[in-house]
């Protein structure tokens, strides 16, 4: 009796161990991805942070060229334009590189999403596979526990015949 009582305690401690490993797994997918948004609301005020500045130094670098060039009278000549049209043309490689480098970041963010909800579901399928395991281990034992609480088993109403070997019977 002591076995069957030490086997049912084995088993329930793998139910509630399965069911605990699950909940824990489960939040601490949870918490992953609220560090990964977290993470990524960073990088897009980083993005936006950037891009203003870019903006600034757009303007500060035309006023500056316009300003020079008004001082030495040249603020109708083309060197002028060609110096804004460099500016602009700056500007526009750096706006560009920060909008494919949040691009790229945010693709990169929604893949470690994915790819914890992967390791969450794989870490679920781990537990609920130990526990059948550990339940097809047990079988033997609660087979016993059955057997001493509800007594052996009936025989069918149909008679079981025992397999004595091969059997080879003349047909003459």
């Amino acid at each position: 009796m002591g076995l069957e009582i030490a086997a049912a305690i084995g088993l329930a401690s793998a139910v509630g161990g399965t069911a605990y490993s699950a909940y824990s797994g489960n939040k601490a997918a949870k918490q992953s991805r609220k560090a990964e948004n977290l993470r990524q609301q960073q990088m897009n005020l980083d993005s936006q942070m950037k891009q203003r500045e870019i903006f600034r130094k757009t303007q500060l670098a035309q006023a500056t060229a316009r300003q020079r060039a008004t001082q030495s009278g040249s603020q109708f000549g083309s060197g002028l334009q060609g110096g804004l049209a460099e500016i602009a043309q700056r500007s526009g490689e750096d706006t560009n590189y920060n909008f494919q480098s949040t691009n790229i970041g945010n693709d990169i963010f929604a893949a470690n999403q994915k790819q914890t909800m992967f390791k969450s579901n794989a870490e679920a399928g781990a537990g609920v596979a130990a526990f059948g395991m550990n339940l097809l281990q047990s079988l033997p034992t609660l087979n016993r526990i059955g057997t001493e609480i509800a007594g052996p088993r009936q025989s069918s109403s149909f008679p079981q015949a025992a397999y004595r070997g091969p059997y080879i019977s003349s047909i003459y």
